[in-house]
């Protein structure tokens, strides 16, 4: 028996012997909570008290990926927009910078624009609920240093520009054991940690005000198992220890105490 498929709009038709069977769509996966609408910008509104925040840097990365006039990525991931509040629940950062190419003023809702967004339509303490599961970084997994400098590599240069992987990242992932060198101890100098423990990367910078006491972060820089570049050897956070500048670079940044740390836990 010969049969044909053939599909007509989102249903599927098999023909067999000039009989025709309909077959209905697969339905939609029940793990899916919104719903694809576009909206105009003046219906929504920034997430009030939102607990993620980005630096001048970082906002200016940000900005550079999504101006696909400057030959940016554009927007590619979907803005989460909750009916009932009004609110922006994912997404804050990227629609103030597309508010800034588009010339949109929040006040009079001048050059308004509509865009795509993911609506749900919860109250406002689950809205809550799912902005934390959104910026959580434990949901979100992190890159493996090797796989990543392996990927970056693949990448032409002038797109790298547009990725928020600043020059000093891209020395340190792609560039020699000297540049590698220079990039931490330039970097640590201000405060900033580059690749911590599993690789994760975080990029808070402090300035340092001379005979200043700083106010104590709420996140603080140093995490356990941290390894700080002093000069010429690193020195463990927590048990001490001195390396040699080698022998941390073998060690991937991270000390040999940090499971044990687990362990004791």
């Amino acid at each position: 028996m010969r049969c044909s498929l053939h599909r007509i709009a989102s249903d599927y038709t098999i023909s067999c012997r000039g009989q025709q069977m309909t077959k209905a769509k697969p339905k939609l996966t029940r793990f899916q909570t919104f719903t694809p609408m576009r909206v105009l910008r003046s219906q929504m509104a920034f997430m009030p008290g939102n607990p993620q925040t980005m630096t001048e840097a970082q906002a200016k990365a940000l900005s550079e990926a999504l101006d696909v006039d400057g030959d940016g990525v554009g927007l590619l991931q979907t803005i989460v927009w909750n009916k009932s509040t009004g609110h922006i629940v994912g997404g804050n950062h990227r629609v103030l910078e597309i508010d800034a190419h588009e010339g949109y003023d929040a006040v009079t809702h001048a050059n308004d624009y509509s865009i795509d967004v993911a609506a749900i339509d919860v109250p406002e303490a689950r809205e809550r609920a799912i902005v934390l599961a959104l910026n959580n970084p434990r949901l979100t997994g992190q890159p493996e240093v090797d796989a990543l400098r392996a990927f970056l590599g693949t990448v032409p240069e002038d797109d790298l520009a547009k990725t928020g992987f600043t020059a000093a990242d891209c020395s340190y992932l792609l560039g020699s054991d000297a540049d590698r060198a220079e990039v931490m101890n330039k970097e640590l100098s201000v405060g900033e940690v580059l690749w911590g423990p599993n690789f994760q990367q975080r990029k808070q910078v402090v300035e340092i005000v001379e005979d200043e006491v700083p106010e104590v972060p709420k996140v603080p820089v140093t995490q356990p198992g941290d390894l700080w570049l002093l000069g010429a050897f690193w020195s463990c956070e927590d048990c001490g220890t001195e390396y040699s500048y080698e022998d941390g670079k073998l060690m991937n940044g991270v000390c040999p105490c940090v499971p044990q740390l687990a362990g004791a836990a």
